[in-house]
This record gives structure tokens, C-alpha cells and sequence, in this order.
């Protein structure tokens, strides 16, 4: 009997919902490809590739390890990364020439905000150019639902310095002067990417309204497809009542306006950029733990001053504080991608995750010597060790050899991005 096949871009649909599938045996050909897709440049796994930002720096005699190689030393700050450490590429001597042109227009933040992950100076309207995951979205992503996310785990908030205010509360961008709208709110992205709930008042989750399609399709998959399912949908369903508040409280009534304090939020919205990477809605991703000028306390921390002026007062523990909360969010995420599996293995290895800040230390607003991640095994990195490289090496030509990773065809990017950072 011929195999059932089922096709990539299958979704489940009920009355105003509609709920995206995980990568299924069904989906594959005897090959083990997605079926009837051709992947750019022959890839048999398309690469997701993500970028993620922590603002104000780190102390970097705190960050960097003492020693190169594989046997590197976990550090104060990158100590909560310990257990992901054989997926990592620890980079240090990578500096961003774009913020300190005379040329570029804005603040130390703004500057070197809208120079991250572009590589170009500013104008007083924004990057001199698109971000790099942008870049390799607007030729790789047209197989996928969306083209790529932008999501920051903070409101949008008007700058206080020099240069736009667009310039400190984005930090992926399409073009020069064009930031790619973000989604700030973990309802608002769940909605995005999985529907909501009938538009007639009569609240429920979405998966109630799915449930007929549910049932046919899990009569016609294999056990393990099943299995996928029901992890799936049970995580779809974990998110949406995370996302709404108070629902389940109150069914028939929309949830009320709750804000989640910044870690839980951050948690839920690095759950849902897994959940749509592991989907197949999109491959590209960029991912603000706060805007790029934070002055909000961190409570959960026991601080009650804001993150800019503490990055000020080169307080250096209070600093290296904050760097291992955010280390232990990018660990959260990368836990995630280690254990979201579908037919084709585990998702964090098809992924090149570009972990870093706008600047290397706060309080002297420092391009050069910046904290640098690459978590992820996409296009055939091989992780697990401290690279080095010639001190004040430009971070465009990492990011040109991330979008040449990703199978995007261009051979310079942003500043002295002539040829690619060799990467193991």
C-alpha cells in the first residue's frame, strides 16, 4: 500500500483557529527530505538561523575563558551555558568598526545597537542597512509561513538619546532606516503563529477547534508521528495558557490584560520562537531580551536601580550578575532546541544561534573585544570550543560565514566583511 504523504505546509484548521504541525515521518520522502521541497543549495535540512541580544555588555575578564580549545574553563558569567557547552563556539577578539565612524549618527547605545547584527554605520533614522538574518530571510525564506520573527521581550519604549528611538527598541532590521516590526507580547505571538480562539466570544483553547482534523490525521500516521502529535499539541496547549492569564478561570470571558514579569515572559517567547522553528513557519529569528537602552530594575535580582545606570556604576559583580541571568535565559533556549526533536533529529543541531551584545563593557561603551556566542551545529558547524581570533577582527566576517552557513548566496557583508571568519 502506497505511504501516506503528508505535505510540509499541512496545518490543522477549525472555526478561527488554525495550528501548525511539527516535521512528521509523513512529511519526508524515501530520502528522508521534506517532500517535494528543494532546499537552497542542495541542504538536506534547511538551517534555522537566529539571532539573540543582551544589552549593556558584561565584564569581560569575567566572560572570556583563560584557556583556547576544546578544554576551555567555564567562566563566572558563561558558567549557567556549562551544560551546552559541546554546542558552542566561545569567540573572542571580534570588534564592530560601524559604531565608531565619525560618521555614525546616534548615542553610544543607539549607535551600536543598529550596528549589531548589521554591521553598518547609522544614520538619524536607523541601520545603515538589514540586519543578517534579514538578509538571508529575503532569500531563503520564502518556503516558510513567515519570513522571519522579530520578537522583544520589552514594550517599546521612545529613546533617550541622540538618534531615533527605532534604533534602541529594534534590533532586527530589513533595510537601511526599515526596522522589521517586533512582537513584544508572548499573547499577541502566540495568536500570530498558532490563531486564537473564536473571534464570537466563546473562549476555549484552540486545539477545541482543531479536534476533527486532529482525529482523522492521527488515524492515518504512524505510532511515532502520534507521539509527535500528542508532544506537540500538549506544548501548544501549555503555551496558550501561559499566554492568556486567567482564562481557565473564566471561559466565555477574554482573559484580562496581564503583564508576566520580564523572565517569565522571556521564557514564554523563546518557547514559541522554538515552536515555530520546529514548525517549519519560519527559519530565521531575532530575539531582544530587553531594548538596547534598558533602564529597568531587575527585581528578581534583588536590584532595584535600572540596568543602564548599574552598568555605570562598574559595580563589577553586580554586573557579572546580570550577565549570568541573561546566560541562564539563552540556556533556557538552548535547552529548548536541544529537546524539540521531530523526524528529523534534534532541532538545535539544523540551528546557528548568534548569541552577543551591542557593546563589551557598559560603562565605557567598548566596540571592540565584544562577548560572542555561536550555539548550534547548522550548516556543519562544529561546536564545543574557545576560538581566539587576531584582536579587532571584524564581526562581519562571522557574519558572513553564518549566512554562507546558511546556504545565502552573498560573498561580503557590512564592514570589512570581505571574506568569511573561519569557523570549525
Amino acid at each position: 500500500m502506497r505511504p501516506f504523504r503528508l505535505s510540509r505546509r499541512a496545518v490543522l484548521r477549525g472555526l478561527g483557529a488554525t495550528i501548525a504541525l511539527p516535521v512528521l515521518d509523513a512529511m519526508l520522502d524515501d530520502r528522508g527530505r521534506l517532500h517535494g521541497v528543494a532546499h537552497a543549495q542542495g541542504m538536506e535540512a534547511p538551517v534555522c538561523l537566529v539571532t539573540w541580544f543582551f544589552a549593556h555588555g558584561t565584564k569581560m575578564d569575567a566572560w572570556t575563558p583563560p584557556d583556547d580549545g576544546a578544554r576551555w574553563t567555564p567562566t563566572p558569567c558563561l558558567a549557567p551555558l556549562d551544560a551546552h557547552r559541546g554546542d558552542l563556539l566561545v569567540l573572542t577578539g571580534l570588534a564592530n568598526p560601524a559604531p565608531e565612524l565619525l560618521s555614525s549618527v546616534g548615542g553610544p547605545h543607539s549607535r551600536g545597537a543598529a550596528s549589531w547584527a548589521s554591521g553598518m554605520p547609522t544614520s538619524a533614522t536607523g541601520a545603515g542597512g538589514p540586519t543578517f538574518e534579514r538578509l538571508a530571510a529575503a532569500e531563503l525564506g520564502g518556503a516558510t509561513r513567515f519570513r522571519a520573527l522579530s520578537v522583544v521581550n520589552a514594550p517599546e519604549a521612545p529613546g533617550v538619546e541622540s538618534g531615533s528611538s527605532a534604533m534602541l527598541t529594534n534590533l532586527s532590521w530589513s533595510g537601511p532606516s526599515r526596522p522589521a516590526p517586533a512582537t513584544r507580547d508572548p499573547a499577541q505571538l502566540f495568536a500570530q503563529l498558532f490563531g486564537s480562539v473564536r473571534s464570537d466570544g466563546s473562549g476555549g483553547s484552540v486545539l477545541d477547534h482543531v479536534r476533527g482534523e486532529l482525529l482523522a490525521l492521527q488515524s492515518r500516521v504512524g505510532r511515532d508521528d502520534r507521539a509527535r502529535l500528542e508532544e506537540h499539541l500538549g506544548a501548544v496547549r501549555d503555551m496558550e495558557r501561559a499566554a492568556t492569564p486567567g482564562a481557565a478561570c473564566s471561559p466565555g470571558v477574554a482573559p484580562p490584560d496581564a503583564t508576566l514579569p520580564p523572565p517569565e515572559s522571556a521564557r514564554l517567547l523563546l518557547r514559541l520562537i522554538t515552536a515555530a522553528l520546529r514548525c517549519d513557519l519560519t527559519r530565521f529569528a531575532s530575539f531582544a531580551l530587553s531594548n538596547a537602552l534598558n533602564n529597568s530594575p531587575l527585581p528578581w535580582l534583588g536590584l532595584n536601580d535600572g540596568h543602564h545606570d548599574l552598568s555605570h556604576q562598574d559595580d563589577h559583580d553586580t554586573i557579572v550578575r546580570i550577565t549570568r541571568d541573561a546566560m541562564e535565559h539563552a540556556a533556557f533556549f538552548l535547552g529548548e532546541l536541544a529537546a524539540a526533536r521531530d523526524a528529523r533529529g534534534r532541532l538545535l543541531d539544523r540551528c546557528l544561534v548568534f548569541i552577543s551584545s551591542e557593546v563589551s563593557d557598559g560603562a565605557r561603551h567598548d566596540y571592540r573585544d565584544l562577548p560572542v556566542i555561536v550555539a548550534g551545529r547548522g550548516g556543519g558547524v562544529a561546536p564545543g570550543a574557545h576560538l581566539r581570533v587576531a584582536p579587532h577582527t571584524s564581526i562581519c566576517r562571522l557574519y558572513l560565514s553564518l549566512l554562507q552557513r546558511a546556504g545565502a548566496r552573498v560573498d561580503r557583508f557590512g564592514l570589512d566583511g570581505e571574506s568569511p571568519l573561519a569557523l570549525p
